[in-house]
């Protein structure tokens, strides 16, 4: 008994995982990779569905501030903030170093 309940537990461990570094519904965000048509956003679920990836980010593009970062494809990830001023300095710091 104690043998089974034990290997349906490390079955769920990937998906409480998952779960952890998934953003919560009420971020704001957008896509880095496309810098001359995205905008801060909240996050949808339909999109939210496309996540093949999410991982924390610590200072992201050299701010003092956590995000979420979402890899939808290899040319699409996103950046998600707490807040929507968050996600526009973010998006503001983005643009202003582009190249």
């Amino acid at each position: 008994m104690r043998a089974s309940l034990f290997a349906g537990l490390l079955l769920l461990a990937p998906f409480v995982h998952a779960a952890e570094i998934t953003p919560p519904a009420s971020s704001y965000g957008f896509d880095w990779l496309k810098p001359n048509s995205t905008r801060c956003a909240v996050l949808q679920p339909k999109l939210s569905s496309r996540f093949k990836s999410c991982q924390r980010e610590e200072n992201p593009f050299g701010l003092t501030m956590k995000a979420w970062v979402c890899r939808v494809n290899d040319r699409s990830e996103y950046f998600f903030f707490a807040t929507w001023a968050q996600c526009q300095e973010a998006f503001e710091t983005m643009q202003a170093n582009a190249p």
